[in-house]
């Protein structure tokens, strides 16, 4: 017997069947045919699930991929961002290290390898204009020094006139303001140069805060800034005495100069306290204040705003400068908030190292 298959689909009652119509022959002639149903809803459930499948697993398909590019393309990129990173500081504080070259022999390792034979070209320029600063400042103090004693020797002098003194007053106050020049240009200098400073000794917070004030005095009395000073941190600090006092008064000398003469009472609130392993530093007066847009650039070597280069107070633009590295040398942090026309608060944060 020979078979001819064919396949049947059929409705019936609103019910889908597929089948096989199964047809028999005896030579020539058909003797007989065989149908074979089965309900189709199997079928048309799979379709169902097959398409709800590939509906649900092709967009987390093209969000895997997506990640798995995203993460591919980072990884193959990160050593350009540690290029970037690096370059960015070059502006900042000319602080620049090599970095890790990968292993592939691709052109990420030739631009790995080329920045860091930069760096090691730019460390060299920048230990040699750190040097240069030092050696250049030394030069110029020293018949500064001489100056500033000659002048000194020639105020002694009972017979000169009224204009010659007010002349040799100002020329004092010029050679000084070069002296400070000289003076932080040198130890801003040496600091960068050398590994850092030594902060090897356990000295009282307080103290040391009330010693800078008792400098400090005599200049806010003649510019008639009252002095209020809470000094309630309790505190031993491992530091460097003679730097961190430098810092200090750095601030406080800048609150007392930059007063608001228009203001009745000008007041310099200095306060110390601890809080938890930290001592807490601050200064705040009613002073003539800083605007936002300088704020970004105020630890900026030489950087003085508008209104300090216009006022009659004499500055390096190195105070702060030289302030935030020592500050940095103790791990510790500076903040300067600050309003035109309201006064300024300088809050340094140290650790108290046990």
């Amino acid at each position: 017997a020979t078979m001819n298959n064919d396949v049947i689909r059929l409705v019936e009652s609103g019910h889908r069947y597929i089948g096989i119509r199964r047809g028999f022959e005896i030579g020539e002639k058909p003797v007989g045919t065989v149908y074979v149903y089965a309900s189709s809803s199997y079928l048309e459930e799979s379709k169902d699930r097959l398409r709800n499948i590939l509906a649900i697993l092709a967009p987390v398909s093209i969000i895997l991929v997506a990640v798995g590019s995203l993460f591919l393309s980072k990884r193959a990129l990160k050593p350009l961002d540690a290029v970037a990173a690096e370059i960015d500081k070059i502006e900042v504080n000319k602080s620049l290290r090599p970095i890790p070259v990968p292993n592939s022999k691709d052109e990420i390792r030739k631009v790995s390898e080329s920045f860091n034979d930069l760096v090691m070209r730019l460390q060299s320029l920048f230990k040699l204009e750190r040097n240069f600063i030092v050696d250049a400042s030394h030069e110029l103090k020293t018949p500064l020094t001489v100056i500033q004693t000659e002048i000194e020797m020639l105020l002694m002098n009972q017979h000169l006139s009224n204009s010659e003194i007010e002349n040799l007053r100002n020329l004092q106050l010029e050679v000084e303001r070069a002296v400070k020049i000289a003076t932080d240009l040198i130890f801003f200098s040496r600091l960068e140069l050398s590994d850092g400073l030594k902060v090897t000794e356990h000295i009282d917070m307080d103290g040391l805060v009330a010693e800078v004030v008792s400098r400090l005095n005599n200049l806010a009395s003649s510019k008639g800034v009252k002095m209020e000073v809470h000094l309630e941190s309790g505190t031993t600090l491992l530091a460097n005495r003679d730097s961190l006092g430098r810092a200090f008064s750095n601030v406080i000398e800048n609150a007392i100069k930059y007063n608001d003469k228009s203001k009745s009472t000008r007041v310099v609130v200095v306060k110390t306290e601890r809080k938890k392993d930290y001592c807490f530093f601050t200064v705040s007066d009613n002073g003539i204040g800083i605007n936002s847009e300088d704020l970004p650039y105020i630890f900026n070597r030489f950087y003085r705003t508008k209104e300090a280069r216009g006022s009659e107070v004499q500055g390096s633009g190195l105070g702060l400068s030289i302030t935030k590295k020592i500050v940095e040398e103790h791990r510790g942090t500076i903040e300067i908030l600050s309003k035109p026309g309201e006064g300024t608060s300088v809050l340094i944060r140290i650790p108290i190292f046990h």
